[in-house]
């Protein structure tokens, strides 16, 4: 039986065939996890490589999403000798056709010189056109797009995927404001930096650029004046320094960190109850760790106390709660229990002060840290 030819021409008659569009749709670094580890693996195979920098972001990207593979079947694959893979697994057929010439999701080559010659003997024998994919591959599994694992999974989720591309690249835009504003502060001390000269280091539509300061102003990552007209000029506060420093907050956007560093906590206490014990646990004896977190919890009062919204009595309350949960942390036996009150009263679990947002970056830079209390 002679085996499909998964060309073009193949193909387009299946999309035809289906009413489908000629080529599928997702076929992009930024709408397919698939295509984009095929590019990446080919770049350590002889392709061009994908720019360092992009490739760690998009892998982290499609990480955090239910569409990157689990388990090492599932993943996009490359094997054979070094400087001669021979091998290509669950690779995305729009990406093949573009490297091989063939819309496939597996390529094998002959295992040896002897298979080749072999196979090649039997191919002249049967005059086999030489665009039969034989002459080359001893494996190919064709594959229109149509019949991709991932293609009825992205089909359902694209609005959510393009929301989720807008966040990404809005997040992105931040970071790099933030990071001319300091930049200018470091060259320039105690002098702010204009809206347009954001705009043109960036090369970004003035507008644009005064739309994520307003944003940004919002969640106190900048401060703002008007300038001439309607134009800004923009300083970092510290939040907006720690936010730098802390950029997987630009990326959070799904528990509240106030939850994340919670559940830190109740699992430590879930291990502690399994093991037959209370929720007292030894801390680690790292001064500096403990310097770091006491940082974070003094800029955390700073924030209440400096806010207009908040009223004289429950400022004072903060202040002795953040004093309280650093005199917890302090003692070599911490008890949980009542760490994680105090952090829901300081992360204003409830939403009582309307302070979470600007909380937020500080108790996402706590999580960590408290949990390396307890290695």
């Amino acid at each position: 039986m002679k085996p499909i030819q998964p060309d073009f021409t193949w193909y387009q008659s299946v999309s035809k065939t289906n009413n489908l569009l000629p080529r599928c749709p997702f076929a992009s670094v930024h709408r397919c996890p698939r295509f984009y580890q095929s590019l990446s693996l080919l770049g350590h195979a002889g392709s061009t490589e994908i720019d360092p920098g992009a490739d760690s972001k998009l892998k982290k990207y499609w990480e955090s999403t239910d569409l990157w593979p689990v388990t090492l079947e599932q993943a996009t694959a490359i094997s054979g000798p070094k400087d001669s893979h021979g091998h290509f697994m669950n690779f995305c057929p729009e990406f093949a056709f573009e490297r091989f010439g063939l819309f496939a999701s597996d390529l094998h080559e002959y295992a040896d010189e002897t298979d080749h010659d072999l196979a090649h003997a039997r191919l002249a024998r049967d005059m086999t056109p030489s665009a039969d994919w034989r002459w080359y591959w001893a494996t190919v599994n064709p594959m229109h797009y149509s019949q991709c694992p991932l293609y009825s999974l992205l089909e359902r989720d694209k609005g959510n995927h393009s929301k989720r591309i807008g966040l990404m690249k809005t997040q992105d835009i931040q970071r790099k404001i933030l990071e001319v504003i300091s930049e200018n502060e470091k060259a320039a001390p105690g002098q702010a930096v204009r809206d347009k000269q954001i705009a043109e280091k960036l090369e970004l539509n003035l507008q644009e650029v005064q739309d994520d300061l307003d944003l940004m102003e919002e969640r106190n990552y900048v401060k703002l004046a008007k300038t001439f007209g309607p134009n800004y000029a923009a300083w970092l506060t510290p939040q907006g320094r720690l936010a730098l420093r802390e950029p997987e907050y630009f990326s959070h956007k799904e528990s509240p960190p106030v939850i994340n560093i919670l559940n830190v906590i109740n699992s430590q206490i879930q291990n502690l109850a399994q093991t037959g014990g209370n929720t007292f646990i030894k801390q680690s004896s790292d001064s500096m760790l403990n310097d770091h977190i006491f940082k974070l919890i003094d800029q955390m009062v700073e924030v209440v106390v400096s806010s207009n919204d908040i009223v004289a009595n429950v400022k004072q309350d903060y202040e002795l709660e953040a004093g309280e949960l650093k005199n917890e942390l302090k003692k070599s036996r911490i008890n949980l229990s009542r760490v994680r009150e105090m952090l829901s009263f300081l992360g204003d679990l409830e939403g009582i002060w309307g302070l979470a947002e600007r909380l937020a970056p500080y108790l996402l830079a706590l999580s960590p840290r408290i949990e390396q209390l307890f290695k």
